[in-house]
């Protein structure tokens, strides 16, 4: 039998233990480092749930989540957070908790410092009866281009979207592929209700898009919505917070489509939506709601082939039976002032105005209410996972 000689075993000195240990450390360490990276090459993940008492009574489809607010987690690294590009290039979205399916979607807004964003994500569906789950991805160095898709953020239905941002310098432009841009005459970059909106002063400001949505004009349905704040709770005549009106004085047919916030021929001082069709010539529908200095409202006139119909604050408050086609003069489209330009002009803030070519319907209205006007209800987010 084989014996071993205690004294001969020494015993392992403490600084030989201490290295070890170090060594090991560091060793787990860069494993954890590499596991903490996900497949897709983002070091952090967080979890988008849409709680679904927020999504009005129908599954909504290729909807527009608004993702707003002040994230610490989504500053650059230099501001304490886990961005790595200064514009926010490394903020992706995904329908997938491992990132792989990325989601379209808008950045409207972001800021490096802070970590607020605006973000339009569209999600293909939503249900009324079991919450949404969706991911956003965040911290990955090697991308340095712009990883969003905002014009397939829009689909086909829109005829045109406009953010009216930044708050700063005010720009027009539509977001959708129809590219339907104005010309912005006196209106002012302001807060916003999202981001920025645009002031005008009802005297000389407004927004010209001339002739630029006519290859986009809805035919046998329409909805025309924006988010409102009127400077004054007394607005001129006819004031037009969206037209799509005469090209000179009294040209026939008189108005395509408008939301206004005032109209003499009806009950006075309130949010309405006109429309002019084929079948039942010029009607309007009125809400019973007054424009209340500095106070935001959502007005949204629909059409579709049989009813038209006006919602403040996604609350259905007046329709009529209407027939026909819209009728289109050759008048301009135009925020704050009718289409023959510097009259009926609207004072307030107006910020995110669309044009769709389809009739939404009340449940898409009052989710679209549910999520702009508070996000945070509307849904919730973690942030910070690897």
């Amino acid at each position: 039998m084989l014996k071993v000689d205690q004294s001969a075993v020494m015993p392992m000195p403490s600084q030989v233990i201490i290295k070890v240990a170090i060594i090991l450390t560091a060793f787990l360490l860069c494993v954890e480092s590499a596991s903490a990276q996900s497949s897709n090459g983002y070091s952090y993940q967080g979890t988008i749930t849409v709680h679904h008492a927020q999504v009005a009574n129908t599954t909504q489809t290729n909807f527009p989540v608004l993702i707003s607010g002040m994230y610490p987690a989504l500053a650059t690294t230099a501001n304490g957070g886990q961005v790595t590009n200064s514009n926010g290039f490394d903020i992706i979205f995904t329908s997938d908790s491992v990132g792989q399916n990325t989601l379209n979607y808008e950045r409207e807004q972001y800021s490096a410092s802070t970590g607020q964003v605006s973000f339009w994500v569209q999600v293909p569906s939503l249900s009324p009866t079991t919450d949404t789950v969706f991911y956003v991805f965040y911290g990955n160095a090697s991308v340095t281009t712009d990883q969003s898709n905002k014009t397939e953020t829009w689909d086909s239905n829109y005829a045109g979207v406009w953010h009216l941002p930044n708050g700063t310098t005010l720009s027009a432009n539509d977001s959708t592929t129809n590219g339907v841009n104005g010309t912005i005459s006196g209106a002012a970059a302001v807060t916003g209700l999202i981001d920025g909106g645009a002031n005008f002063n009802g005297t000389s400001s407004y927004i010209n898009f001339g002739s630029n949505l006519t290859a986009e004009q809805p035919a046998t349905a329409v909805t025309v919505s924006a988010w409102v704040k009127p400077n004054s709770s007394s607005q001129n005549s006819y004031a037009n917070i969206v037209d799509y009106d005469y090209a000179t004085p009294r040209e026939y047919p008189y108005v395509s489509y408008k939301l206004s916030p005032n109209n003499v021929n009806g009950p006075a001082n309130q949010y309405e939506f006109e429309l002019s069709t084929s079948g039942s010539g010029d009607s309007a529908v009125f809400s019973g709601v007054a424009p209340a200095a500095g106070t935001w409202a959502y007005v949204v006139g629909t059409y579709d082939g049989a009813t038209q119909k006006v919602y403040v604050n996604g609350v259905l408050k007046g329709q009529a039976s209407v027939t026909g086609n819209i009728r289109y003069s050759n008048g301009n489209f135009v925020f704050g002032a009718n289409g023959a330009l510097n009259q009926e002009l609207w004072n307030g803030v107006t910020d995110e105005v669309r044009v769709s070519k389809i009739a939404r319907t009340a449940d898409w209205i009052t989710t679209e209410y549910n999520n702009q006007t508070s996000p945070s209800t509307f849904y919730s987010a973690t942030w910070g996972s690897h």
